[in-house]
Protein backbone atom coordinates (compact mmCIF):
# COMPACT_ATOMS: atom_id res chain seq x y z
CA UNK A 1 0.00 0.00 0.00
CA UNK A 2 1.23 3.22 -1.14
CA UNK A 3 1.79 6.61 1.58
CA UNK A 4 0.17 8.96 -0.53
CA UNK A 5 -2.15 10.61 1.15
CA UNK A 6 -1.83 8.74 4.28
CA UNK A 7 0.76 10.26 6.34
CA UNK A 8 -2.21 11.29 9.70
CA UNK A 9 -2.99 7.26 9.51
CA UNK A 10 1.14 6.58 10.31
CA UNK A 11 2.18 5.70 7.27
CA UNK A 12 6.63 7.34 7.04
CA UNK A 13 7.16 8.18 3.48
CA UNK A 14 10.58 6.69 2.88
CA UNK A 15 13.95 8.82 3.82
CA UNK A 16 15.74 10.25 0.93
CA UNK A 17 19.13 8.81 0.04
CA UNK A 18 21.99 10.92 1.58
CA UNK A 19 23.77 13.41 -0.45
CA UNK A 20 26.97 12.22 -2.65
CA UNK A 21 30.64 12.85 -0.75
CA UNK A 22 32.78 15.82 -2.86
CA UNK A 23 36.03 15.62 -3.09
CA UNK A 24 38.41 18.62 -3.88
CA UNK A 25 42.27 18.04 -5.26
CA UNK A 26 44.30 21.28 -4.57
CA UNK A 27 47.94 21.59 -5.91
CA UNK A 28 49.05 24.80 -4.40
CA UNK A 29 52.22 23.46 -5.79
CA UNK A 30 54.41 24.72 -8.90
CA UNK A 31 54.73 21.26 -10.00
CA UNK A 32 52.64 18.91 -11.78
CA UNK A 33 51.05 16.22 -9.51
CA UNK A 34 50.16 12.74 -10.23
CA UNK A 35 47.40 12.53 -7.60
CA UNK A 36 47.06 9.12 -7.32
CA UNK A 37 43.88 9.09 -5.61
CA UNK A 38 42.01 5.55 -4.02
CA UNK A 39 38.73 4.75 -2.98
CA UNK A 40 36.75 1.92 -2.07
CA UNK A 41 32.49 1.19 -1.75
CA UNK A 42 33.73 -1.26 0.93
CA UNK A 43 35.54 -0.80 4.53
CA UNK A 44 39.10 -2.35 3.33
CA UNK A 45 41.84 -2.26 5.67
CA UNK A 46 44.50 0.29 4.41
CA UNK A 47 46.54 -1.92 2.30
CA UNK A 48 43.87 -3.43 0.93
CA UNK A 49 42.54 -0.01 -0.43
CA UNK A 50 45.76 1.32 -1.92
CA UNK A 51 45.43 -2.18 -4.12
CA UNK A 52 46.12 -0.84 -7.80
CA UNK A 53 42.62 -1.88 -8.24
CA UNK A 54 41.45 0.92 -6.13
CA UNK A 55 43.08 3.38 -8.03
CA UNK A 56 40.45 6.41 -8.75
CA UNK A 57 41.28 8.04 -12.03
CA UNK A 58 37.44 8.72 -13.18
CA UNK A 59 37.75 12.42 -11.50
CA UNK A 60 40.08 13.42 -14.79
CA UNK A 61 37.65 13.53 -17.22
CA UNK A 62 38.92 14.72 -20.64
CA UNK A 63 42.36 14.26 -19.54
CA UNK A 64 44.73 11.63 -20.75
CA UNK A 65 46.55 11.28 -17.55
CA UNK A 66 45.03 12.19 -13.72
CA UNK A 67 47.58 14.86 -12.64
CA UNK A 68 47.16 18.44 -11.56
CA UNK A 69 48.65 21.07 -13.17
CA UNK A 70 50.38 23.52 -11.23
CA UNK A 71 47.80 25.75 -9.12
CA UNK A 72 44.99 23.58 -10.24
CA UNK A 73 42.06 22.52 -7.94
CA UNK A 74 39.58 19.61 -9.33
CA UNK A 75 36.28 18.97 -7.42
CA UNK A 76 34.09 15.79 -8.23
CA UNK A 77 31.21 13.91 -6.22
CA UNK A 78 30.69 9.91 -5.16
CA UNK A 79 27.77 8.70 -4.31
CA UNK A 80 27.62 7.94 -0.80
CA UNK A 81 26.96 4.43 -1.13
CA UNK A 82 29.63 4.37 -2.97
CA UNK A 83 32.64 5.19 -0.80
CA UNK A 84 33.31 3.86 2.31
CA UNK A 85 37.44 4.60 2.04
CA UNK A 86 39.20 7.28 0.07
CA UNK A 87 42.62 8.00 0.10
CA UNK A 88 45.60 9.48 -1.53
CA UNK A 89 49.18 7.21 -1.56
CA UNK A 90 52.69 8.87 -2.36
CA UNK A 91 51.55 11.21 -5.08
CA UNK A 92 54.40 12.32 -7.46
CA UNK A 93 55.22 15.72 -7.94
CA UNK A 94 57.32 16.85 -11.15
CA UNK A 95 58.63 19.60 -12.12
CA UNK A 96 57.94 21.61 -15.27
CA UNK A 97 61.23 22.91 -16.22
CA UNK A 98 63.23 19.95 -15.87
CA UNK A 99 60.46 16.77 -16.06
CA UNK A 100 62.08 14.94 -12.78
CA UNK A 101 59.71 13.70 -10.33
CA UNK A 102 59.79 12.95 -6.89
CA UNK A 103 57.62 10.86 -5.11
CA UNK A 104 56.42 12.15 -1.66
CA UNK A 105 56.04 9.51 1.00
CA UNK A 106 53.01 10.44 2.37
CA UNK A 107 49.67 8.27 2.44
CA UNK A 108 46.21 9.35 3.79
CA UNK A 109 43.40 6.99 4.40
CA UNK A 110 39.82 8.14 5.49
CA UNK A 111 37.01 6.14 6.49
CA UNK A 112 33.34 6.63 6.18
CA UNK A 113 31.81 7.34 8.58
CA UNK A 114 34.69 7.55 11.44
CA UNK A 115 36.57 10.38 9.38
CA UNK A 116 34.05 11.80 6.78
CA UNK A 117 30.85 11.28 6.00
CA UNK A 118 28.15 11.49 2.79
CA UNK A 119 27.31 14.92 1.92
CA UNK A 120 30.65 16.51 3.60
CA UNK A 121 33.82 17.64 1.40
CA UNK A 122 37.08 15.90 1.60
CA UNK A 123 40.19 17.76 0.35
CA UNK A 124 43.60 16.44 -0.44
CA UNK A 125 45.77 19.12 -0.69
CA UNK A 126 49.12 19.01 -2.61
CA UNK A 127 51.93 21.20 -1.55
CA UNK A 128 56.17 21.40 -2.24
CA UNK A 129 58.96 22.92 -1.11
CA UNK A 130 61.84 21.98 -3.87
CA UNK A 131 64.71 24.11 -1.64
CA UNK A 132 63.50 22.11 1.29
CA UNK A 133 62.91 19.01 -0.09
CA UNK A 134 59.04 19.02 1.07
CA UNK A 135 56.64 16.96 -1.04
CA UNK A 136 53.16 16.43 0.67
CA UNK A 137 49.85 15.79 0.81
CA UNK A 138 47.29 16.87 3.57
CA UNK A 139 43.14 16.21 4.23
CA UNK A 140 40.97 17.82 5.90
CA UNK A 141 36.96 17.48 5.90
CA UNK A 142 34.17 19.96 6.02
Amino acid sequence: MACAGMLASGCVPPAEPPGPVTVRLVNTSGFVVDANVYLSSASVSTAELFAKANLYTAWKGERLFPILEPKESVSFSIECDQIARIGVSEPVFTSVVTGLGTRSEDQIALQRPSTFDCEQTVTFTYSANAAEARYEVTSSVQ
